[in-house]
């Protein structure tokens, strides 16, 4: 061990050492005994680098777009039963306002991905509204490398964020339903969605692009600026989770070995499920936000978060609606208030 020590005494690491024959790669060479130990350090701000995360971030934005379009045609008919439904049938404001947040969550993320498509194939060939596009959308065209004029990061904003929000809003719809309307949890849940809903409208107006003519691509200014937007929606998740779980909790204890009513076995898998879905793509989102390591790092997970919770809350949505199949309305709140009445009161 004092031999060891005595080597590695000296290890010296001075500018002389450093090779940096690859820009995104420096590799520093340690002399321990005969041997020589590499050490390799991404340059995250290299332009090569940059440019493959960009592809990656724009192949895996394709993927996740491509299976929201398949879901979206799958599951249309559930839509156009909402659409073709007599307004008379409407029969409670909360019943109008859950059938808001649903189609507002499908076609906000819809028109996000349009967008996107839009700008990565129009990018190049002509100028593009990019503010337009920014305040619409989640899509920002960026210059990485002089040899890569055109290319492009998701940023969650736009028509994107307030998808997201509105999954929250259909969270909270549950829990204040099973909180039987508490009052307390009610303004709890109110004041979590206004807050992430607020952060949707500072990151629209706090951002800025403009079209450069002699690249041909949209300039971004402030992406950073979107972590307290994130961080806001994952406070909002963890708070609507934690009521409608602890709501449910209070009238079945799952850890007593006792399976609890089929309604009840739903609504509590489908908020575990929301939870663990919530936790893997908004805690990735929010710490590569956090590092700053370069734009395309920033928003990565931004696409894939968007996509996997519309799809989670939507089809919670549908599949609590297909519980009591023998109701030929599509109330949200019904089938919930359902639930409290079969679980009855303490």
């Amino acid at each position: 061990m004092h031999g060891l020590l005595r080597q590695l005494g000296t290890v010296y690491m001075g500018y002389g050492n450093a090779k940096a024959s690859d820009p995104a790669t420096l590799t520093f060479s340690f002399p321990i005994e005969r041997h020589s130990v590499a050490l390799s350090m991404v340059d995250w701000k290299a332009d090569s680098t940059e440019t493959a995360d960009v592809f990656r971030m724009e192949a895996m934005s394709l993927v996740v777009i491509g299976i929201y379009i398949h879901e979206l045609i799958y599951s249309m008919s559930f839509d156009m039963g909402l659409f073709s439904r007599r307004e008379e049938e409407e029969r409670s404001l909360m019943a109008k306002c859950v059938k808001a947040g649903y189609l507002s969550c499908r076609y906000c993320a819809l028109i996000s991905a349009i967008a996107e498509l839009y700008v990565v194939f129009r990018a190049g060939r002509g100028s593009l509204a990019c503010g337009a596009l920014m305040k619409l959308s989640a899509v920002q065209c960026f210059h990485l490398h002089a040899e890569v004029p055109t290319s492009h990061t998701i940023l969650y904003q736009g028509a994107a964020a307030i998808s997201s929000t509105c999954c929250s809003a259909l969270i909270a719809v549950r829990a204040a339903a099973v909180w039987a309307w508490d009052t307390r949890i009610v303004t709890l849940v109110a004041i979590s969605c206004l807050a992430a809903f607020g952060t949707d409208l500072h990151i629209s107006f706090s951002l800025s692009s403009s079209y450069d003519t002699e690249h041909g691509f949209c300039t971004l200014i402030g992406e950073h600026s979107n972590l307290p937007n994130m961080f806001t929606l994952l406070l909002c998740d963890t708070v609507l989770l934690a009521c409608l779980l602890t709501g449910l909790y209070r009238w079945h204890q799952p850890t007593k070995g006792a399976h609890g009513f089929r309604l009840w076995s739903v609504l509590w898998n489908q908020g575990v499920l929301y939870l663990a879905l919530a936790s893997v793509t908004e805690v990735p989102a929010l710490v590569f936000l956090f590092l700053n390591l370069n734009p395309a790092m920033n928003v990565i997970f931004t696409r894939p978060l968007t996509v996997i919770l519309v799809l989670a809350a939507t089809r919670f949505h549908r599949s609590l609606h297909a519980f009591t199949p023998n109701k030929t309305r599509h109330e949200y709140a019904e089938t919930i208030r359902f639930a409290a009445v079969d679980i009855g009161s303490r």
